[in-house]
């Protein structure tokens, strides 16, 4: 199952899902860039009116010894209320300190975020050795419906650029209680190399992974212009079962 149609099936309810089945992507609301400073004082002078943060993480980005942020900025129309396609995405926003004790804008993306950090589409915000790590979960609540979608990006400062660049993408689709075979499908556009991960299932549990590695295209990708893949699931479980 591709991406885009697992995500339409567990972010959105039946009912909304039929009163704007026929959205364009163009339709999606997102926060307006331009609401957000360059440079403040403080870190919450970032967050625009209507919005808040809904968790940062805090570590060193640039190696400059100083410790950066980041933050993911949640629209507050979508607290305590049910999740729809009128509510704009959520945003990753990085904060680099500067050495005037301020803090400026080192990088925004606005579109990558399609949880919302609710009970079925948590939002997952960490810094690794320097790295931002964004992980978002997709469970739906519809009961005949076991799928799980879960995706997790990975930026890292660029000093020649002054930029974050995307370095790594994972993908998985699993089933809670392993009600079938799962896949992963984790990308390193540093090296070019793609891990496909099948899952196994049996009496509830995975019990046995089934690993292909495949070459791809190296990728130079902003965080500003990073966006979720559309990856075949289906297609790519059957070829390397079939390698089994």
């Amino acid at each position: 199952m591709k991406r885009s149609i697992i995500i339409l099936c567990l972010l959105l309810s039946e009912a909304a899902l039929a009163g704007a089945g026929h959205a364009q992507e163009s339709d999606v609301k997102t926060l307006d860039p331009a609401l957000v400073p360059l440079e403040a004082a403080r870190p919450e002078e970032f967050t625009p009116r209507g919005w808040k943060v809904h968790s940062r993480a805090a570590g060193d980005l640039d190696g400059d010894g100083r410790p950066d942020l980041a933050l993911l900025l949640l629209d507050q129309s979508a607290e305590n209320a049910q999740r729809s396609v009128e509510n704009p995405r959520p945003a990753l926003l990085i904060l680099l300190a500067t050495p005037q004790g301020r803090w400026r804008r080192a990088g925004l993306n606005t579109h990558l975020i399609v949880s919302d950090g609710s009970y079925f589409a948590p939002l997952q915000l960490e810094i690794v050795r320097g790295v931002v790590v964004l992980r978002q979960e997709l469970q739906s609540d519809i009961s005949a419906n076991t799928n799980d979608y879960a995706t997790t990006d990975s930026f890292r400062y660029d000093l020649a650029s002054g930029r974050f660049l995307l370095i790594g993408e994972e993908n998985a689709n699993t089933h809670r209680d392993a009600a079938a075979d799962g896949i992963r499908v984790s990308d390193n556009y540093l090296t070019g190399e793609r891990l496909i991960t099948v899952l196994h299932a049996a009496r509830g549990k995975y019990v046995r992974e089934m690993n292909a590695r495949r070459r791809i295209n190296p990728r130079r990708v902003f965080l500003e212009d990073a966006e979720g893949q559309e990856i075949d699931f289906d297609s790519l479980m059957d070829e390397v079962s079939r390698r089994r």
